[in-house]
């Protein structure tokens, strides 16, 4: 495209639902006059649509299409053009959201930082609640290994076989003893 064709966006509305869907709009390329005597430049209107997708992090920019699949007045090498200036913007807008919640998240460990400073009683009360916390999560994890071990044992014992079985070689369900 030349640096003289001039290129206007008009929305024309959003198809889709909360997940999924078409931002319409009508992409209007008035190409260079032709002649110094031409009284107007031409025109070329190309329905198009943005299609985008919610994630976890927001929308996301999939590709550019066409609205109107009868209405093929736009050259490959023109969409690929519009594809890659929308990519890029779609990308600049990613950017952007990432830089913010990067500095939300410097932000919420300054404000911690400094409320440990300012809190020095509270935050040593915390701590020593996550440590208690940590040491109850790991007598129950050494209780349920030795409580393992006891019935491993008492299985082999028997004449068994401890384990779990499996479904197309992957293991399933709980650990168990099975006999032949």
């Amino acid at each position: 495209m030349s640096q003289i064709t001039a290129v206007s966006l008009d929305y024309k509305g959003w198809s889709g639902n909360a997940y999924k869907g078409q931002c319409n709009f009508d992409v209007t390329l008035t190409l260079p006059k032709q002649e110094p005597t031409d009284a107007e430049a031409p025109a070329l209107r190309v329905p198009l649509a943005g299609v985008l997708e919610k994630r976890e992090t927001g929308w996301v920019f999939d590709h550019v299409g066409d609205t109107d699949a009868s209405a093929r007045p736009i050259e490959g090498h023109l969409h690929a053009h519009l594809s890659k200036v929308v990519s890029a913007r779609a990308t600049q807008i990613e950017q952007v959201r990432l830089a913010q919640r990067e500095a939300q998240e410097r932000q919420a460990a300054v404000e911690r930082a400094e409320w440990i400073r300012t809190h020095p009683e509270e935050y040593a009360a915390e701590q020593r609640r996550n440590v208690q916390v940590l040491r109850l999560f790991a007598k129950a994890a050494a209780q349920t290994e030795a409580e393992n071990r006891r019935r491993q044992r008492a299985c082999q014992a028997a004449g068994g076989v401890w384990g779990r079985r499996t479904r197309n070689g992957v293991p399933v369900g709980m650990l168990g003893c099975f006999t032949r």
